[in-house]
């Protein structure tokens, strides 16, 4: 009979590869531009380029303050693949035209705090566009001679900012009266506002008008 081999006191070790964790970033577009009092999302896909599955966390500052939104703030990755996040900007209301607000964003491993990575997004105001709005809607009345007539006019700001919007009359002519009730309204975009027209006739008219186009 042939003895059984002996053991030679050997052993095999299997070693693994050093944990690694490393997020990372990418957008299609890190500057966008908004109106005051509303929102910019940038999508952004946070990725990994670690040889473990990691649980990244996704934080934010700025240099301005505007209300950030980051969803989902947390995101399960395994290596080599991408999770979606919508990061939304809201600029404030009244800001500024041309106003540029810097978000911070950092992606931090769950597992490993040390790693982490951060890119910046730029948002900025539009530019002005001023759009005063005249309408009325009774624009044409009769009146007595002697008497006044009252037009209500509505001004309206559609821009897309806040302005401030002055009407004037032109010279009535001669033995016509006029009066505006207010002349100076300072008005958020889309935001609109009331005044009279008072118009006064010739004491001797006979079957006179007077018209004239309104004007910021």
């Amino acid at each position: 009979m042939k003895a059984a081999p002996r053991a030679t006191g050997k052993t095999t070790r299997c070693s693994l590869p050093a944990r690694s964790y490393q997020p990372t970033f990418g957008a299609s577009d890190y500057d966008l531009q908004v109106d005051e009092n509303a929102s910019a999302t940038f999508r952004v896909q946070v990725g990994s380029e670690a040889n473990l599955p990691d649980i990244i966390h996704l934080t934010t500052t700025s240099d301005l303050g505007w209300a950030v939104t980051i969803s989902p703030d947390f995101v399960t990755v395994n290596p080599g693949n991408f999770s979606r996040v919508n990061v939304t900007v809201r600029a404030p209301h009244n800001a500024p035209p041309l106003t540029a607000e810097r978000t911070f964003l950092r992606a931090t491993s769950f597992r490993h705090n040390a790693s982490y990575f951060s890119f910046v997004l730029h948002t900025t105001v539009k530019a002005q566009v001023f759009l005063p709005r005249l309408s009325s809607a009774a624009p044409s009345v009769t009146t007595s001679p002697g008497s006044t007539a009252h037009i209500a006019v509505n001004v309206t700001n559609a821009g897309n900012n806040h302005d401030v919007i002055t009407v004037s009359a032109p010279a009535a002519p001669l033995g016509w009266g006029i009066e505006l009730s207010q002349t100076s309204f300072a008005l958020d975009a889309g935001a609109n506002a009331t005044f009279m027209v008072n118009v006064s006739p010739p004491q001797r008219s006979r079957g006179s008008s007077f018209g004239r186009r309104w004007s910021r």
